[in-house]
């Protein structure tokens, strides 16, 4: 799961252009990541 969970991270940095977003956007972006992962590790 940490594995799928870094090339979210990666999809969404470079392919969704993340990397230029404002900073709260980024900060969103890996708070959802930590969330489900979390999540997923939790209930496994």
């Amino acid at each position: 799961m940490t594995i799928a969970a870094l090339k979210i991270r990666l999809v969404g940095m470079h392919f969704m252009e993340l990397r230029h977003a404002p900073l709260a956007l980024r900060i969103a972006f890996h708070g959802w990541i930590v969330a489900v992962w979390a999540l997923v590790v939790g209930l496994s």
